[in-house]
């Protein structure tokens, strides 16, 4: 037969583990590990552009300085431990060399998907992370600068003054290292800036063509051109 005391330690004994499992709970799941999602704004800065063209002959590698690139990323990040996190981010940046702007051809236009595996840090009592990650994946490159008067690829090609140049779209290579951090404002909502470096690299064939609408019989070819840059990448933010 129990005795009222006995009873008491057997419902002390009963709730402590319920106590200590919502504690730790509550500690594991700070804002800083929850689950997120980021809104970026990106700036590439600086760096250069290589257009290597492939024939019978061989190969010509030319190359222009890059102007300032821009655009925007989303990303969801999730926490798989304290110190490690898997992100996926689909980002837009508009690009364009020196030579495409002397040319006045357009921007380029370039989509990403990434895998990003993240390194990080909290501190400050859980306000501020810092984190290194490591986007790795493809992107799909709309090269508009390529023109006739583009000095960078129309001789390499073979064109010359009259031809047609179409850059088309291709799918390429796209890796990068950033170093982030991440400032957690309320519960829910913090701000985040990166930096660091970007490179891409895409197979495009570029179509050059003569005598379309003067009369004349068109003719045309089609040159293989790699188009491969690299840029410092700034990139600020928030997230949820």
């Amino acid at each position: 037969m129990c005795t009222p005391a006995l009873k008491l330690v057997f419902a002390v004994a009963a709730l402590l583990p319920l106590s200590l499992a919502h504690s730790v709970h509550a500690q594991q799941r700070h804002p800083l590990d929850e689950p997120h999602i980021a809104a970026k704004l990106q700036l590439g800065l600086g760096g250069s552009v290589d257009y290597t063209v492939s024939g019978n002959g061989g190969s010509v590698t030319r190359n222009s300085d890059l102007g300032v690139s821009f655009g925007v990323a989303g990303e969801y990040v999730y926490p798989l431990h304290r110190y490690f996190a898997l992100g996926g981010q689909l980002g837009f940046l508009t690009w364009q060399s020196s030579a495409g702007s002397d040319s006045e051809g357009g921007r380029n236009f370039l989509f990403d998907l990434a895998v990003v595996p993240k390194g990080k840090y909290a501190m400050l009592d859980d306000t501020l992370e810092l984190y290194l990650g490591l986007p790795i994946g493809v992107g799909l490159d709309v090269l508009n600068e390529v023109n006739a008067r583009n000095t960078l690829v129309l001789p390499a090609i073979g064109g010359a003054a009259g031809s047609e140049v179409e850059g088309g779209a291709a799918l390429g290579f796209v890796i990068g290292l950033l170093a982030g951090a991440r400032y957690q404002l309320t519960d829910s909502v913090g701000l985040l800036a990166e930096l660091g470096y970007m490179y891409r690299t895409f197979g495009h064939s570029v179509t050059s063509s003569v005598g379309a609408g003067s009369g004349l019989v068109s003719l045309s070819r089609d040159t293989d051109v790699s188009v491969s840059f690299g840029q410092f990448a700034l990139n600020l933010g928030a997230y949820f």
